[in-house]
């Protein structure tokens, strides 16, 4: 028997096995292909779920130093010396906690979309040493504001932070609607 009679004679057996190793080698193909669509997305959900996490405890450890601000005695820190140790103790766990989420967002948001997020950084450093220079200062050196230190850490520091976590809202809420 030649090919030629082979073929004639199996043809419809012949193309039934062809037919099924084709599909065997598309479902296996489409399988691959499947998987790798797969894993990129679960990269990139646990990357926006890990974004949106290191925004929350930013977000988080900045209103528990916000919180902070509003409690302190202003009128005594302006007219008597304070300890030094006293702020340590109230400020520091929450400065390196705020630290700590301040350095996560290098890992999720490029420099421009960080913007907003370290110019609160910086203002809410910069309340502190404010407030602490006040402090630690005796009453008769210290200097006297145009007004009051609670109102200048509430009108330069914390009140420009609230328009920036509006927008870091905004842009999120864009980013994620999509």
């Amino acid at each position: 028997m030649n090919l030629k009679e082979l073929l004639t004679t199996y043809y419809p057996q012949i193309i039934l096995v062809l037919g099924g190793f084709g599909s065997l080698i598309f479902y296996f193909i489409k399988r691959n292909f499947d998987l790798k669509s797969k894993k990129i997305e679960i990269k990139y959900t646990l990357f926006q779920q890990n974004r949106i996490n290191a925004i929350q405890e930013f977000l988080s450890s900045y209103k528990n130093i916000e919180h902070v601000y509003n409690e302190i005695d202003y009128y005594r820190i302006e007219n008597e010396k304070c300890d030094e140790k006293e702020f340590d103790f109230k400020f520091q766990p929450l400065f390196n906690k705020f630290r700590e989420a301040y350095s996560n967002l290098y890992f999720y948001f490029n420099p421009e979309e960080r913007e907003d997020f370290k110019k609160i950084y910086l203002a809410v450093f910069d309340a502190y040493s404010l407030v602490l220079t006040t402090a630690i200062n005796p009453p008769e050196t210290k200097i006297k504001l145009p007004r009051d230190l609670g109102l200048e850490v509430l009108i330069e520091f914390i009140s420009p932070n609230e328009q920036r976590l509006h927008r870091i809202g905004h842009y999120m809420r864009i980013e994620y609607s999509k």
